[in-house]
């Protein structure tokens, strides 16, 4: 009996011991949608002397590949919201003397799409380490704005740092910084005209497009990230950023943006 007893306890301990080590397996990849609040400060003198504030939603997604040494990421972020200039507040017009009045209130349409690569250069305890490259395209367009359109494309090939700390099996940080290196930027001329007659609108746009280089050009962007897991194959991400934009030519832009972000995490591909 005493043998029996003690069979079934071992039994019982290895497969708990086994439960635990599934439970515990790496995933190969992840998946995440969420929803994301921003706030954005605009100052273009080419558009306008005027300040505008942006209070946007909007959705993000992402894909990760993850193997021993190296990380992979695809993903989206799209947006929308009212543009105030405080100092002019949301104007009134009228078409005709004694006409219905009606309010101009651009509206900020912004979207990136995004792939990076990063290498683990270090592994202490639960802290990872990656370096690596980020290739960014960044589009703005408002509609309105100075009684006109305004928008900006990024094309961006920035270096990236990344920094994972592990707390236990459910909890996780994740910090991120990125600095550009080389950028394509396409803005508005003076005249707001960007038409020519043997080129549609978008591309006579884009090929007006300037490469800078660091220094001239400065766009770094700061995140963190807070996932804890729900179970083995669920997960839930907080999210904040912090972005800063500053450049000068033909004249200058400052442009500075706060989100944050709450997604649901889907873990596949277990390793066996």
């Amino acid at each position: 009996m005493k043998n029996i007893l003690l069979i079934c306890t071992v039994f019982l301990c290895l497969g708990r011991g086994m439960s635990i080590a599934q439970e515990s397996k790496s995933h190969g990849a992840e998946a995440s949608l969420g929803i994301t609040r921003g706030t954005n400060k605009l100052h273009d003198w080419q558009a306008s002397p005027m300040q505008y504030f942006t209070n946007s939603n909007g959705l993000k997604g992402d894909y990760r590949r993850i193997t021993p040494r190296n990380l992979w990421y695809f993903g989206f972020e799209a947006g929308m919201g009212e543009m105030i200039a405080p100092a002019l507040g949301k104007r009134q017009f009228r078409f005709e003397e004694g006409g219905e009045p009606f309010y101009l209130v651009p509206t900020l349409y912004q979207g990136m799409l995004f792939a990076q690569y990063l290498r683990k250069v270090s592994t202490h305890s639960k802290n990872t380490s990656y370096l690596g490259l980020k290739i960014s395209d960044s589009f703005f367009y408002a509609d309105g704005l100075a009684m006109n359109i305004w928008t900006m494309n990024l094309l961006e090939f920035s270096s990236n740092y990344t920094f994972i700390r592990k707390f236990g099996e459910r909890h996780q940080i994740e910090g991120n910084i990125s600095i550009p290196l080389v950028a394509s930027v396409a803005r508005m001329p003076f005249s707001n005209v960007v038409s020519q007659p043997d080129k549609s609108q978008s591309r006579a746009f884009l090929e007006g497009a300037e490469w800078e280089f660091l220094g001239k050009y400065v766009h770094p962007e700061i995140g963190i990230a807070y996932q804890y897991a729900l179970s083995k194959r669920n997960s839930i991400r907080f999210t904040y950023r912090y972005q800063w934009l500053s450049y000068d030519q033909p004249r200058s832009i400052k442009m500075s943006d706060h989100q944050i972000g709450l997604a649901y995490v889907y873990k596949f591909q277990f390793s066996k």
